[in-house]
């Protein structure tokens, strides 16, 4: 067999193809210009390391890039609130005036002091019980103190209401009868209306007297409404400016 026949034969079709397969790797690993030979030697994350004795580590770095991070709106506190007290309902007394009147006292029907006109010989303070817009309105009995300070002096008394038989009074709703004894003149002598209850035979008796305040020209009179029927509410509370020469009174504090 001639050589170009052997050439174009199948044996030779396949050494020649073999040959430039090896040829062509050969190329390439020749163009890399660096084959790994290193004896002895620790590769970690490397494509290309040589020599002996070499510890080489290279680590990858990625760069990722995301969007802004959505965070979550932060609650709002919520203020703590209080259960809501109850605040129990009381009559609405109020102050309506007070000035010198004439009292005269009523002889044919068992005694008691009346209002009438002429020069004046006594001091009283009006009360009300004023209606609400917004119910309830309601009764009160009420009971009033008097503390007397002129000087170094001072002295407290149960109230007397004019037109009563008794230190306490009946406060309807929207009436305005209520007034309270606040000083008299009697021959000169500046004094007040006191008085007492005296339970005697299973009934019970009010007893109203005058009680001179001695030395008295002018002072201050403390004045405290409060409702018997529901206990210690207090009603009222207010301060008055009184003279005896001549016959006066005004608020101080109401």
């Amino acid at each position: 067999m001639k050589w170009w026949e052997w050439v174009f034969s199948g044996i030779g079709v396949l050494a020649l193809g073999l040959f430039i397969d090896w040829l062509r790797r050969r190329l390439r690993s020749s163009g890399r210009g660096a084959t790994l030979t290193a004896q002895g030697a620790r590769v970690s994350d490397s494509p290309v390391a040589s020599g002996s004795g070499i510890t080489q580590n290279i680590s990858e770095t990625h760069h990722y890039h995301y969007g802004p991070i959505a965070t979550q709106p932060t609650p709002t506190a919520q203020p703590a609130t209080e259960p809501r007290k109850y605040i129990e309902p009381i009559p609405n007394v109020r102050y309506i005036g007070a000035e010198p009147v004439l009292l005269q006292e009523e002889r044919m029907y068992g005694g008691g002091l009346f209002e009438a006109d002429g020069s004046p010989n006594a001091l009283i303070i009006r009360f009300a019980n004023e209606v609400r817009q917004n119910p309830p309105n309601l009764t009160a009995r009420v009971k009033a103190v008097l503390i007397y300070r002129w000087g170094q002096n001072e002295i407290d008394v149960a109230g007397n209401w004019l037109s009563e038989a008794s230190d306490v009074s009946e406060f309807a709703p929207d009436s305005r009868r209520h007034k309270l004894i606040a000083g008299v003149m009697v021959n000169g002598q500046f004094g007040t209306i006191t008085g007492q209850k005296i339970v005697t035979h299973r009934r019970t008796w009010y007893l109203s007297d005058r009680l001179d305040l001695k030395d008295f020209k002018d002072g201050i009179l403390v004045v405290q409404l409060t409702d018997v029927m529901r206990g210690t509410h207090l009603l009222y509370n207010g301060e008055f400016v009184i003279s005896a020469n001549p016959l006066s009174i005004s608020p101080k504090t109401v």
